[in-house]
């Protein structure tokens, strides 16, 4: 019987453990909606970049295209914008950190130079 009262109460802890847990990724979800979250395109020397903010704070400068070696610029102030808007849509998803591949910007058939 001793034994039977030690695996309720272990059951009982570990099911506390489990609702809790589920609390406070609700929690934390919920918060991250209630943020905003802007852009602004950059001109550089040689093309074109974009700024991420997060209630009003820069959270991304972005002055070269990402998932590429070197120092590379978008091509057009649309190149920047297409890119600039994904990852807006993956921090609004909650997806982080909100990384962009060369195949992702490839499907947006987003267009840069090497430098």
């Amino acid at each position: 019987m001793r034994n039977i009262g030690k695996i309720l109460l272990l059951a009982l802890l570990f099911l506390s453990v489990i609702v809790a847990c589920n609390n406070k990724q609700a929690t934390d979800k919920k918060n991250s909606e209630n943020h905003s979250i802007t852009y602004t395109l950059i001109e550089l020397d040689k093309g074109w970049g974009y700024k991420i903010f997060m209630d009003g704070n820069i959270l991304i400068e972005q002055r070269i295209v990402p998932s590429v070696e070197g120092y590379n610029t978008f091509n057009t102030i649309n190149d920047a914008e297409t890119i600039a808007i994904f990852v807006v849509q993956k921090l609004e998803m909650n997806v982080y950190p909100p990384t962009v591949t060369k195949i992702e910007m490839d499907s947006l058939n987003v267009s840069y130079s090497v430098h």
